[in-house]
């Protein structure tokens, strides 16, 4: 027998205690940055972000609006992953009782598979896109079966919905889709399968309007822009280690199941639960194999596989059927699994562990913005290149903030809001956490230094469109004459002087190699003026001429742009909106 029979109260029971365990834990567990991030999302509800779809900024708007404090960011997270859990033993225990000879409850083997998935159980109380990505990926495996036992109409309409869930929660969720369809080609025979396929494009449409009328950023980024390193063996190597650890405890019990394999008599699986397990070894390989390919373009991150533990799970009961003497090793995995995941959080509570990266994620809370915010003395706080302190500096604070993102950092959400309007204010404090000139040390308990500085009439444009694409050959001269349009919508104008001018920067595969700030506007030369205007509403054509830095090998057919360089915060990087 698998266990002892349990009564049927038993599961919501154990649902219960984890639902409780996870309220607590996002009621009492500080924000990390990125949860304050998509709280921004929350406060500025749209069809699309610059990083992710918008259902994780939905969850938390609904959740805030009921509880404005950290327990409503992670309200319908937690309630969500709960119905996620149970949406999967409900799936489990089909499996089981289409699969065993024997009826027998499977409440201790799924729970303890459950407890085994520490990751898991992690985003089961924070809110990030995870955590939709993991609910929506359980109901569609759900909804898939039943689909594939008995296809109706109503089964496509409602997995229609779902995979528009899927792809709304995280751009992953288009591998789970794509992997499923791949394995089973019949579906292409169905005419429901273009029933369910174009629900979903019809209810995902206005996503894709809103990244055609901004350009496609997500994509560009994701893609393009956030592999711009050269490759180093170690981001494959540190992947692999990464997926090991992961799923450690699922792999040994492959293994031990196909070594112990008892003489128990199973049922053959039914067409059905065939091409189910097909879909689940599709999913695993291909999105295992889909992100171990985009190690060799730069860095992955190990929760990007965490979908996988949906089919892990439903296969790992298949693999107990065949080899029941591993229950034993389960339960005391399980229990080892289950109290590092209680001892994680009380860490995350109590600030006992000297870890400056646990510090930087779940450690900054509102002593860390008030000390920000007296030393501001009043004034808007902008961050240097930090989109995370920004946000939670505005939820601890309840005070609009702004992060100004230099071209030495990655473009996110802040480059397309208006916060860049508070720039514009006579008097603001910037903060940095590295060093500038002329800034001072913040007086604050914290393990990272934080700079800051007033400024009075900053002017920094971030929202400016320059035009100028330009490539560097050996056979140039030193000084180039090269035109340049701009563009703009501040009112009325935007004045360059000794304090704000152009810069041209270089770069080779997105990295930067150089710049330089002897940039003569001809215009502006000839007029003999302290200071230059660039009018508003039109485009603006100039000329300008640049020396090449010294340290550039022009060999390498660097690029070139320019940037309106304010005062020492670095040269910014432009965004059309």
């Amino acid at each position: 027998m698998l266990q002892k029979q349990f009564t049927a109260p038993s599961v919501y029971l154990i649902l219960a205690c984890i639902l409780l365990v996870n309220l607590l834990s996002a009621g009492f567990v500080s924000l990390s940055g990125d949860e304050a991030y998509y709280w921004m999302y929350g406060q500025n509800l749209d069809w699309g972000y610059f990083d992710h779809p918008p259902m994780l900024a939905l969850w938390i708007k609904m959740g805030y609006t009921l509880l404005p404090n950290t327990l409503g960011v992670r309200l319908f997270p937690v309630l969500f992953s709960t119905l996620s859990i149970g949406i999967l033993y409900h799936l489990t225990k089909v499996i089981y009782k289409e699969l065993s000879p024997k009826q027998e409850a499977i409440h201790l083997p799924f729970f303890s598979l459950f407890a085994c998935c520490l990751l898991y159980q992690v985003y089961c109380f924070i809110a990030t896109p995870d955590n939709p990505l993991l609910f929506f990926g359980s109901l569609f495996l759900f909804l898939y079966y039943h689909h594939l036992k008995q296809a109706t109409w109503k089964t496509a309409i409602a997995l229609g919905i779902v995979a528009a869930g899927l792809l709304y929660s995280k751009y992953h969720g288009i591998l789970v889709l794509f992997f499923v369809a791949l394995s089973n080609p019949r579906l292409f025979l169905q005419p429901l399968t273009y029933l369910a396929a174009l629900i979903a494009l019809l209810l995902f449409f206005p996503h894709l309007y809103w990244q055609s009328s901004h350009d496609y950023p997500s994509l560009v980024y994701h893609l393009s822009e956030r592999h711009n390193s050269s490759y180093q063996l170690s981001f494959t190597l540190n992947y692999l280690l990464h997926q090991v650890l992961l799923f450690l405890p699922f792999l040994l019990f492959f293994l031990f199941s196909r070594r112990y394999r008892s003489d128990v008599h199973t049922k053959p699986p039914s067409p059905t639960m065939t091409l189910f397990f097909r879909a689940c070894h599709f999913m695993i390989l291909g999105i295992w194999v889909f992100f171990l390919l985009m190690s060799f373009k730069g860095k992955t991150q190990s929760h990007w596989t965490l979908v996988l533990c949906l089919p892990l799970l439903l296969l790992a009961v298949r693999w107990l059927i065949n080899a029941p003497s591993l229950l034993r090793p389960l339960y005391y995995t399980a229990a080892f699994f289950v109290g590092i995941s209680l001892l994680m959080r009380v860490f995350l509570l109590v600030n006992v562990i000297p870890n400056r990266v646990l510090y930087n994620h779940f450690f900054r809370g509102e002593e860390w913005a008030k000390s920000i915010q007296q030393t501001a003395q009043g004034s808007p706080v902008i961050f240097v290149n930090s989109y995370d302190k920004a946000a939670r500096y505005s939820f601890y604070t309840q005070e609009a903030s702004h992060s100004l993102n230099n071209i030495y950092w990655r473009k996110n959400q802040y480059d397309f809001w208006d916060y860049d309007q508070l720039l514009q204010e006579k008097k603001v404090f910037v903060v940095s956490t590295y060093p500038i000139k002329n800034f001072t040390p913040i007086a604050m308990n914290d393990p990272q230094a934080h700079h800051g500085k007033h400024y009075s009439n900053l002017h920094i444009y971030p929202n400016v469109c320059i035009d100028f694409d330009y490539t560097l050959h050996p056979h140039h001269p030193p000084k180039r004459f090269n035109p340049i349009t701009i563009s703009h919508q501040y009112a009325p104008a935007i004045t360059l002087d000794n304090s704000t001018y152009l810069e041209v920067y270089f770069y080779e595969k997105g990295k930067i190699v150089g710049s330089t700030t002897d940039v003569t506007i001809a215009e502006w030369e000839q007029s003999q003026s302290p200071t230059f205007q660039l009018e508003s509403g039109k485009d603006i054509h100039l000329e300008i001429t640049f020396p090449i830095p010294k340290s550039i090998n022009v060999n390498h057919y660097p690029q070139a742009q320019v940037s309106i360089r304010s005062s020492d915060l670095g040269p910014i990087r432009h965004l059309c909106k």
